[in-house]
């Protein structure tokens, strides 16, 4: 895709990133281009600063995408003609940010810059920087105070990206122990390769890497990780020196990325960080949907189930698929949700269970056979892979087929679920389901009958993205009205059946 087409398919989130830009000089948003097939990638939905120089003298500053944070002391590194220099550990590299956004205004017809920061008097607003980003020698470390501000930071819907620098072992332990200590409920995980980050502007499936680092990946995965907040990446981690292709150079001995895929990642960051900024700010405020002092006889509490790992990555979707559930029928049962851990709360206080997730997940033996017990004796599970992600498409066929003795199978269009509130025989996909599978177009869930019914039921494209109502970029997903029209009716279908 060239950059003319993507440039001009971007503006919907200017509003949530820095700048002096005023509001109406924001450029309408244009009609998003279809893609073909071939190319793998739906178009990309970002932001747009326009490149615009009021004075030839003396051009405004651009806003700032990305900050570099200052810590640490100095470190003693060899120069290319041998000699030892002395330079701040946390800016071995001065000009890695600077080329990398001046490529990625190029490619992406943005105009950003990048700049410096320290987090001690730092506001934590992503306002002011959407980005920051740390590399190094030795172990990251910060004080208590620059912690919080790093943690609330991210939780407002912020990014930080981080490497360490020539590879270097210390920075990366030092480094997941701080995120560990910060989000103990969400770990650091591996990204696949069916992550947006891999998706969104070049199509990353193999990198190189320089001769210190061949051995350790010899199978020439891009070997990148990350920590989850709810459907958003929020910290990307790179034990692996990019810092260097980023400046065009090469570092002798340093456990590296080749420069050309070096590049292409960064970008890619750019790319992944802007698109999901206005995510990020929505995922920063919990919505809650509940019917206070209003525990009838006839509530309906749903459980979801929970596990170790991000297992509500849209906190906010149950609540508004309940509250449209209410709008849309005459159903006048109250709806409430609650986390439900199955090795040790009893499943048979939920008639209905909701499971969903990113990432791979197994449930224990006794975990397993309660799930069986509660299916047999008449409960219901909807689950679906959010943003359909292949690690959780396979473990939940796995752990559902181990659980129930079956396999889930496809419901034909004549399957009351399809009927039960709205008539559904076709379906509407995000952009990469049908650059990806030849434009479907009808519901494609599955499930499984016990005792004659049908008790399971799955869907392999996201369904909760959808009923947030809120923008998922590069995701295999419903488009918000379909996903929402097939959760109602399967809650229809709970009740009725």
């Amino acid at each position: 895709m060239s950059s003319r087409a993507i440039a001009g398919l971007i503006a919907f989130a200017l509003s949530l990133l820095p700048g002096a830009v005023r509001a109406d000089f924001i450029p309408p948003p244009q009609k998003p281009e279809r893609i073909k097939g071939a190319e793998g990638f739906p178009p990309l939905p970002l932001p747009v600063v326009p490149m615009r120089r009021t004075e030839r003298k003396h051009p405004p500053s651009p806003p700032t995408l990305v900050s570099k944070i200052v810590w640490g002391g100095d470190y003693e590194i060899a120069a290319p003609d041998g000699r030892k220099v002395v330079v701040p550990d946390w800016n071995s590299d001065p000009a890695d940010l600077d080329q990398l956004v001046e490529r990625s205004n190029a490619k992406l017809g943005i105009w950003y810059g990048d700049a410096t920061l320290r987090l001690k008097g730092f506001s934590g607003e992503p306002a002011e920087t959407p980005i920051l980003y740390a590399n190094g020698h030795r172990p990251f470390q910060l004080e208590a105070e620059e912690k919080a501000v790093l943690k609330a930071y991210l939780e407002r819907g912020g990014f930080l990206w981080a490497q360490a620098c020539c590879g270097r072992p210390e920075f990366t332990q030092g480094f997941l122990a701080l995120m560990a200590e910060l989000f103990p409920r969400h770990p650091v995980t591996r990204l696949p390769l069916d992550h947006p980050l891999f998706l969104c502007l070049h199509k990353i499936e193999k990198v190189k890497y320089s001769p210190a680092a061949e051995e350790e990946r010899p199978d020439g995965l891009p070997c990148l990780y990350g920590v989850d907040l709810g459907c958003r990446t929020a910290v990307f981690f790179s034990p692996y020196d990019m810092c260097c292709g980023w400046d065009s150079h090469e570092m002798a001995g340093a456990s590296a990325v080749a420069i050309e895929d070096s590049q292409a990642i960064g970008m890619n960051l750019v790319a992944y960080s802007i698109a999901y900024a206005r995510l990020g700010r929505f995922l920063s405020r919990t919505k809650i949907y509940y019917e206070k002092d209003q525990h009838a006889r006839g509530d309906l509490v749903i459980g979801q189930l929970s596990y170790p790992g991000n297992w509500d990555p849209d906190p906010s979707a149950l609540a508004n698929l309940l509250k449209r559930a209410r709008e849309t029928s005459t159903v006048k049962v109250q709806f409430t949700r609650e986390p439900v851990d199955p090795s040790r709360q009893e499943l048979h206080r939920y008639p209905f269970l909701y499971l969903t997730g990113h990432d791979d997940f197994r449930w224990a033996p006794e975990e397993a056979k309660r799930l069986r017990t509660y299916l047999e004796a008449g409960g219901f599970l909807l689950a679906d892979a959010c943003c359909g992600r292949k690690a959780f498409d396979a473990a939940f066929r796995r752990e559902i087929a181990a659980a129930v003795g079956e396999e889930v199978k496809p419901l034909e269009l004549d399957h009351p679920v399809y009927r039960s509130l709205h008539a559904i025989q076709e379906a509407r996909y995000a952009p990469l389901v049908v650059s990806t599978f030849k434009d479907p177009r009808v519901p494609l869930l599955e499930g499984i009958d016990v005792d004659g019914g049908t008790r399971v039921i799955y869907s392999r494209f996201g369904l909760g993205c959808g009923w947030e109502n809120e923008d998922h970029p590069f995701t295999k997903a419903y488009l918000p009205e379909d996903s929402l029209k097939i959760g109602t009716n399967v809650l229809a279908y709970f009740l009725t059946h």
